[in-house]
């Protein structure tokens, strides 16, 4: 989960906005952004908002129930599937309603509320992980910036001094021992900046 993937990607998704808006993208706003927009931080805030309902309805008595029914209603002969075709046949119809102890009641609202303590909890820690795997993005970004910042320096410093080194060896100043150890090191600066970038 805590891959160098899933922060590149978090900070993708935070970056893209700012990459239409063409403005550099603070840590606070890349923060800012990831708590927003995570889906599993989404997800807790639902669960708990879900729990907090469960909670409110634990502590009241169940809904009252319709209990419809038919006994002994004929299947065969001249009365079949009527209720008024034999004088056996029982229709009823009645409301029940389950009753539960205030005790009992008390102990389902306890547990939901737990229920839910806990779901809260779960929220900051989606918002915290969303916020713990954008820093580390952010840094990852921020430090592949410099990095090529660098590398992109090194090179352009090894292009100067070989581009020196090669006006000494046309003036007979320079050796041109100098000149290829240049030429090598502008190679490995190159490769370096290629690789940053």
């Amino acid at each position: 989960m805590h891959s160098p993937l899933l922060r590149a990607v978090t900070l993708t998704a935070a970056l893209l906005p700012a990459f239409a808006q063409a403005a550099p993208l603070t840590l606070d706003q890349a923060l800012a952004l990831a708590t927003q927009r995570s889906e599993s931080a989404r997800s807790a805030r639902a669960g708990a908002r879900s729990a907090a309902e469960s909670a409110r309805a634990a502590g009241e008595l169940p809904d009252p129930t319709l209990q419809v029914g038919i006994e002994n209603l004929p299947a065969t002969g001249a009365g079949a599937f009527r209720t008024t075709g034999d004088s056996q046949t029982m229709k009823r119809i009645g409301i029940a309603q389950e009753w539960l102890s205030a005790d009992k009641r008390a102990a389902r609202r306890a547990a939901a509320q737990a229920a839910s303590g806990r779901d809260d909890a779960q929220v900051q820690v989606a918002l915290a992980d969303a916020r713990l795997q954008t820093a580390l993005a952010y840094v990852d970004a921020f430090y592949a910036g410099e990095v090529l910042k660098l590398t992109s320096l090194g090179e352009h410093h090894a292009h100067e001094a070989l581009a020196a080194a090669q006006a000494r060896v046309a003036s007979a100043t320079g050796s041109s021992q100098e000149s290829l150890a240049l030429a090598s090191a502008l190679g490995m600066a190159e490769d370096d900046a290629a690789e940053g970038r």
